[in-house]
């Protein structure tokens, strides 16, 4: 969020040439920052949806990572579970039933 923030400021500025030393200030501030336990369960339940997307060949994008991390959640996967092939064939249906609008 906040190197998002930052990116656009630049923009707005119309500076190029200070982006390494924002992107690199924006990582300082994040060292200093402490994750709690819930925040590394919800990074590493990122990460194993992508993966899981990645295994069964689905587009990686927002809403699927978003939809697989709650079908997760919903069928009461813990996170070291999540990559097993019978839960990853459970947590990534939910990107073969949608329809296509």
């Amino acid at each position: 969020e906040e190197v998002q923030r930052a990116m656009m400021e630049l923009e707005e500025m119309g500076e190029s040439g200070g982006i390494l030393e924002e992107v690199q200030r924006v990582r300082n501030e994040h060292a200093k920052k402490e994750l709690t336990m819930e925040d590394r369960i919800v990074l590493a339940r990122v990460k194993n949806s992508i993966e899981a997307l990645k295994m069964v060949y689905c587009r990686i994008t927002p809403e699927n990572i978003l939809m697989v991390v709650k079908a997760s959640v919903d069928f009461g996967c813990d996170v070291h579970e999540m990559l097993s092939p019978e839960v990853i064939a459970k947590i990534t249906e939910c990107t073969r039933t949608r329809t296509e609008l």
